[in-house]
């Protein structure tokens, strides 16, 4: 009999924590999406995408302090993580940042953030019902005999709160459930890449 072995590759790691000053920037966030989605200062990208509900444009960083304010707080927070997981990370700079709010039946479809660090910090989620679901990239399974379906971890969920911050790999294909309340849901995600930085040698 022939031994075989079987090892598990690959395994993602999702960071999360509860941002401090949440209440402050939670009402400030809020009070963006109250005039984005009420007057004609609507910077919502006219390109179709991934979320299917309201949002700002991608770079809303250089248009809200108080995003970039966030932003700040967030980088803080990663050059403390990089420190304690030894990470090499050089530099980090902030690619994307943009407000989402989901109003009845609106969801995104899974799609990826392409390489960098995505970051998102849940708004206002409690009252929605949210799901957030990272979903497995495999495209060909086999299923156990006594299996009733090939689907059970295909999808994961990962619950959320209003003030938790999820920070994962851009590349993992993640959604988000659809809003099936009258409530309001609100994110804030942004992209933060990771650079090293050399002068430019002579040729």
């Amino acid at each position: 009999m022939i031994q075989i072995d079987k090892t598990e590759v690959n395994k993602e790691e999702i960071y999360s924590f509860t941002l401090p000053n949440f209440e402050e920037y939670q009402n400030k966030i809020k009070q963006i999406v109250l005039v984005e989605s009420n007057s004609n200062i609507d910077t919502t990208p006219k390109q179709e995408c991934n979320v299917k509900a309201g949002r700002t444009a991608w770079n809303s960083h250089r248009k809200y302090p108080i995003i970039n304010d966030i932003n700040n707080d967030l980088n803080d927070i990663l050059i403390q993580l990089i420190k304690n997981e030894n990470f090499d990370v050089p530099n980090i700079k902030v690619g994307e940042s943009w407000i989402n709010w989901y109003g009845k039946n609106q969801f995104a479809v899974p799609h990826h953030h392409k390489d960098c660090l995505a970051a998102v910090l849940f708004v206002d989620v409690e009252s929605s019902d949210a799901s957030f679901l990272v979903h497995k990239t495999s495209h060909y399974m086999l299923q156990k005999k006594n299996e009733s379906t090939t689907y059970s971890n295909i999808i994961q969920k990962i619950n959320v709160k209003n003030g938790h911050v999820i920070l994962f790999d851009g590349s993992l294909v993640h959604s988000v459930s659809p809003n099936l309340t009258d409530n309001t849901r609100i994110t804030l995600a942004t992209n933060f890449y990771f650079t090293y930085d050399k002068d430019r040698s002579e040729y």
